[in-house]
């Protein structure tokens, strides 16, 4: 769920530098497609490669 893990990233920011996450879920390559596309529709998430991100 991509609102419920942006309401966590935009709480915790700035208490921490950096966070790295791993998926768990069936289809990972699937999943985390599915994650940066959604990811990259929200005007506050700077898309850095294919597989992170920045919160502005």
């Amino acid at each position: 769920n991509v609102d419920a893990f942006l309401s966590f990233l935009r709480r915790i920011k700035g208490s921490v530098p950096q966070i790295d996450c791993m998926i768990e879920a069936k289809m990972k390559d699937e999943s985390l497609f599915q994650l940066m596309r959604d990811l990259s529709e929200q005007v506050d998430v700077e898309i850095i490669d294919g597989a992170s991100f920045y919160i502005k």
